[in-house]
């Protein structure tokens, strides 16, 4: 794993994850690459409890195919059961077994980012980049706010 620093702007930035989405927000948002989202499995124990967005082209350094006795990370999917909160005419095709997608987005103007569950609007002098709905992982401790 490496930490990236963007060296072109001096101000900083922030970054964050578009759960949901392919692209940014037009909201002056850059996207620095889409994926899908991963974790371990539900049923394994061990392995991190937070969502990972995976680039969709990875670079591989070293490694070794196959079972290394470790945890895996894979892919979400979205699994609704019988409610469905994310229903709208916006939606070309149900959720239910979709590979769920992110977005990292960079934001030059923006010096922090902050995702606050159960609130519909932004502190003031906060600018809204997206909003969505709180979902998990089943059976593991990390939320994440969907925007589908």
């Amino acid at each position: 794993m490496h930490e990236h620093y963007n060296k072109s702007n001096s101000s900083g930035g922030a970054t964050y994850i578009r759960w949901g989405r392919k692209t940014c927000p037009e909201t002056g948002a850059q996207l620095l690459y889409d994926g899908v989202v991963g974790n371990s499995h539900y049923t394994h124990s061990g392995g991190g409890h937070n969502f990972q967005c995976l680039p969709n082209d990875p670079q591989w350094n070293r490694y070794t195919d196959g079972f290394q006795a470790k945890n895996y990370i894979y892919g979400v999917e979205y699994q609704t059961n019988t409610y469905n909160p994310f229903l709208s005419t916006n939606l070309q095709q149900p959720l239910e077994e979709q590979d769920a997608v992110c977005a990292v987005c960079w934001v030059p103007n923006r010096s922090s980012q902050l995702m606050i569950p159960a609130w519909l609007h932004c502190p003031s002098n906060w600018t809204e980049e997206y909003s969505g709905s709180v979902i998990d992982i089943h059976m593991k401790s990390s939320c994440l706010c969907n925007q589908s």
